[in-house]
């Protein structure tokens, strides 16, 4: 006869080997998706985006304009890198700065259709505020 506390040990090594392993549902597979740069800032946006499937994109989004940064649909787990620099930053507290520019660089990985949603005020600052939204 085995003794209860074996048992006890038993299942519990059991399932946690499940739990560490996914479960029965497995690993998660990035979906493919789309894009999209969201400019809610005061000025356009001047984006640089950049994965290995693709290759390098640019593209001009106006205030209040969404766009699809590469136009097509991306396998999910690609990795997508973004450099967004501000035409001017037009909330800068003294008026030489407000010709300058406010950046962000952006890295993220494809798992189905995501905005990034540029926000906040431009004021020269060395970021421009963001959010990674999934659609």
């Amino acid at each position: 006869m085995v003794p209860i506390g074996r048992v006890v040990m038993g299942v519990i090594l059991l399932w946690a080997v499940q739990l560490g392993c996914g479960g029965k549902a497995g690993p998660k597979v990035a979906a493919d998706g789309r894009l999209f740069l969201q400019n809610d800032t005061s000025a356009p946006l001047r984006v640089t985006a950049y994965c290995d499937e693709v290759g390098e994109v640019k593209v001009l989004v106006g205030v209040g304009d969404k766009v699809d940064l590469f136009d097509r649909t991306l396998s999910g787990g690609t990795k997508v890198t973004l450099h967004i620099e501000s035409v001017g930053s037009p909330e800068a507290h003294y008026e030489a700065a407000r010709g300058h520019p406010s950046s962000q660089d952006i890295e993220l990985t494809i798992d189905g259709n995501t905005t990034v949603r540029m926000y906040g005020p431009l004021i020269r600052a060395p970021h421009i505020d963001y959010e990674i939204r999934k659609d």
